[in-house]
């Protein structure tokens, strides 16, 4: 967790959130709950989860700033088509 808390990594809820859930998964292999190929399917269901999340909130980011980059191009055209009458 610190190596993602050092590079600023944006999604640290879905960090902690596999952490967690990791820590859980151990805990039921301790106690014989479930098998280690039940525990590293859990694991890898999770893990498709965070990932998937993690594109998604990427995804977004990227189409607002698409976004505010096509706003602000359009702003510059406007400032390119006023015209400055001298009198």
């Amino acid at each position: 967790m610190d190596y993602f808390v050092a590079i600023d990594y944006p999604y640290l809820d879905l960090i902690q959130l596999y952490n967690s859930y990791k820590i859980v998964v151990a805990e039921k292999l301790d106690r014989g709950e479930i098998t280690l190929s039940e525990a590293n399917l859990e694991l890898a269901k999770i893990k498709y989860q965070v990932t998937s999340e993690i594109n998604n909130r990427m995804y977004q980011q990227a189409e607002a700033a698409r976004w505010k980059a096509e706003l602000w191009r359009h702003a510059f055209e406007q400032i390119g088509q006023t015209k400055v009458y001298i009198h």
